[in-house]
């Protein structure tokens, strides 16, 4: 396991952790998903995934991390939730195929392929959904726990972001913020959701 993947996975143990701030991220997820067809992007579990089918009317899948067919073992699958094993780094979708697609955590992670990637399967009024833990704009930690997590790998993402750059990495990257919060916790949060940038 790489850097990159440590990083993605604690920050998403951490995040899990507070309850409170995990279950409202993901209910802003399930109002926006419901009654559509969306691709999520998982990386080393398909908790969120599971979670969203009960809302989404389908869900498809794949993870760059792990071999997907794992999670198939773990039964009963939702039966509008399907998983897609990755053959190279491009994805197994038709063009403009989902209503949305979720990433939790790791999109500034990603690779520029992969995010042509979704551009191209993601329809043209689509939403992209892609909470992220951020670094804060504070330069001194306040509280114990701050200064504990910040000594953590979790808290070392390959590109440091706080929430100002995360919003500049969407621009920069064809991106238009339509709805936006940022949760101020140990983990700092951003929750975004993004429309192509030619859309209007």
């Amino acid at each position: 396991m790489n850097k990159k993947d440590t990083n993605n996975q604690l920050n998403l143990f951490f995040l899990r952790k507070h309850k409170h701030l995990y279950e409202e991220i993901c209910s802003m997820i399930f109002q926006s998903v419901t009654q559509k067809h969306i691709l999520v992007i998982e990386h080393g579990d398909d908790v969120l995934s599971r979670q969203t089918a009960e809302y989404a009317q389908t869900v498809s899948v794949v993870d760059y991390s792990k071999d997907i067919r794992s999670y198939e073992l773990r039964q009963p699958v939702p039966r509008n939730l399907r998983y897609f094993l990755l053959n190279g780094i491009s994805l197994p979708f038709e063009n403009q195929g989902f209503d949305a697609v979720v990433v939790l955590n790791q999109l500034p992670d990603i690779s520029a392929h992969t995010m042509q990637e979704i551009h191209r399967v993601l329809r043209e009024d689509g939403i992209l959904i892609a909470p992220a833990v951020v670094h804060s704009d504070l330069k001194v930690s306040h509280t114990l726990a701050d200064l504990t997590l910040r000594k953590t790998i979790a808290y070392q993402p390959v590109k440091k972001m706080t929430k100002d750059l995360y919003v500049d990495y969407l621009h920069q990257n064809g991106w238009q913020v339509k709805k936006g919060k940022l949760y101020k916790a140990s983990l700092w949060t951003a929750y975004v959701e993004c429309s192509k940038m030619n859309h209007r």
